[in-house]
């Protein structure tokens, strides 16, 4: 290596150290770098101040502020980036931080990643959609790409954890460039700066006067987590985001505009990532109809038994949009499969009316698919999922070893999980979880008083299995690779 490329090579890594250092102060932000990035835009830009909020759906709706808690997952913070006082017209998305966005506008996020777990990611989302000649807006909530997540961030440093990150959203080429160059001269590496693009040709931007009918698209952009290494870190990471000094959070929100009538120059859609890599796990498909036989089996003197078969939902967000219909969150990061009442993703026949008595109990088996190497980790939640939409117990892979075992004396068996849930009191065993409902849960209702909402032998109940990030891919898995997970209901003779 010649002696220009060392001196090269060592100032660049004395950039990124300093850069690196620069950011483990004041909760990521360099002091004066937010000051000289919006000093540094061009002249007649504004970069006004936003925040991001942990959203707590289910929260929300037993406080009776949301009519449901749209299936989010009961034991992974989401957070969502705020940039406008906008009130949703449906009162599935009452008090979410939503916007609309002009074709030349963007999202500028400024601060530092999670700390470590095993998957965190950034999405935007189309809220609600008016689609012509209708006049009302259309539930959707669809991915319109893929994220950027734990996989693909651009940081600095030998993981991504709790390392500056700076993330752009904007449907302008134009305003990207801008923003990145007052960015890199406010001190911020293009080494940590993302930019995730609007797809401009297949939105509908704009801004719509307050008070007038909605004809531009609405968004929101969530930030998931899970499975945090150390819970601490993480709980103190989402509860940072509120903190009186602005400073001292994690996270720094803009909404930057240029003036008015300038030349725009949209982004494409941008090609996504490719799921699957031809290897499945069908080769297991024996070894797992033995696991549901031994279960079959466990349980044959006492109870008899109903199977709910699952299939794959919310697949990707670019199908619910020409479908126009409502995804309610989808993940290009993830592969979800759901089971038993779940009309949204069209299982709502007979045959996937799921509901639990007192003395019920729900058996969900399958491959390990960490295990495998298709995923990162699993995560099972079980719904009320005719009208309130909450989670009411959550697992996470982590806890499945040893579970299979139990039933089946196999080689195979590590490679299986079986996991129960059942009412408070009925659990028995180490892979058995309760299904909870919060206190004085009151979701908001049309008609006032709104009546508690109470789990009973009536309620309709849906699983989803979540299955995040291929790690070859860094994407979700491919539908047809996986060996679907099953559920089983128990009911006493």
């Amino acid at each position: 290596m010649s002696a220009l490329k060392i001196s090269r090579f060592f100032w660049v890594v004395a950039v990124l150290v300093c850069a690196t250092l620069a950011f483990s102060q004041n909760a990521g932000q360099q002091a004066g770098s937010i000051d000289k990035f919006k000093a540094n835009l061009p002249f007649g830009y504004t970069a006004v101040e936003g925040s991001a909020i942990h959203i707590d759906t289910a929260k929300m709706c037993c406080e009776g502020y949301l009519p449901t808690a749209l299936f989010f997952n009961k034991s992974a913070p989401y957070i969502a980036f705020s940039v406008q006082n906008m009130y949703s017209p449906d009162p599935l998305f009452r008090e979410l931080p939503i916007f609309q966005l002009r074709a030349d506008e963007a999202i500028v996020v400024i601060g530092v990643t999670p700390p470590a777990a095993k998957f965190f990611s950034y999405t935007p989302y189309l809220l609600t959609r008016t689609y012509p000649p209708e006049t009302t807006p259309r539930p959707i909530f669809a991915s319109f790409g893929d994220s950027i997540n734990v996989s693909t961030v651009k940081t600095l440093g030998p993981d991504p954890f709790s390392r500056p990150v700076v993330l752009i959203f904007t449907p302008d080429r134009g305003t990207e460039a801008r923003a990145r160059a007052a960015l890199r001269r406010a001190g911020y590496p293009d080494a940590i700066i993302n930019t995730l693009p609007f797809p401009a040709p297949m939105l509908q931007l704009g801004v719509d006067a307050a008070g007038q009918p909605l004809t531009s698209d609405v968004f929101i952009i969530v930030s998931r987590m899970s499975m945090f290494s150390h819970p601490d870190a993480g709980k103190a990471y989402v509860d940072a985001m509120s903190n009186a000094d602005v400073s001292k959070r994690p996270l720094r929100v803009f909404r930057v505009t240029p003036p008015a009538g300038g030349a725009l120059n949209p982004f494409p859609v941008q090609p996504l990532r490719i799921r699957g890599t031809g290897q499945s796990e069908m080769n297991l498909a024996p070894d797992l109809a033995r696991l549901r036989q031994a279960i079959l089996d466990t349980y044959k003197d006492a109870y008899n038994f109903t199977e709910y078969h699952t299939r794959f939902v919310a697949y990707d967000g670019y199908e619910y949009i020409e479908r126009r219909k409502n995804t309610l969150g989808d993940s290009r990061d993830s592969l979800y499969f759901g089971a038993g009442y779940l009309p949204i993703w069209d299982l709502g026949n007979p045959e996937d009316e799921l509901t639990l008595g007192e003395n019920d109990f729900l058996v969900v088996y399958g491959p390990k698919h960490v295990a495998t190497g298709k995923a990162t980790y699993t995560n099972l939640n079980v719904y009320a999922s005719e009208k309130v939409m909450f989670s009411m117990a959550s697992a996470y892979s982590d806890s499945f070893d040893g579970s299979a075992e139990e039933y089946l004396n196999d080689p195979a068996a590590g490679l299986m999980y079986v996991h129960k849930f059942a009412y408070p009191g009925h659990c028995s065993g180490d892979h058995c979880l309760p299904l909870e409902v919060p206190p004085d849960c009151t979701p908001w209702c049309e008609t006032k008083p709104c009546p508690p909402f109470v789990l009973d032998s009536s309620t309709k109940l849906g699983l989803f299995i979540r299955n995040y990030l291929e790690p070859p891919t860094r994407v979700g898995p491919a539908a047809g690779e996986l060996l679907y997970d099953q559920v089983i209901k128990f009911s006493p003779k």
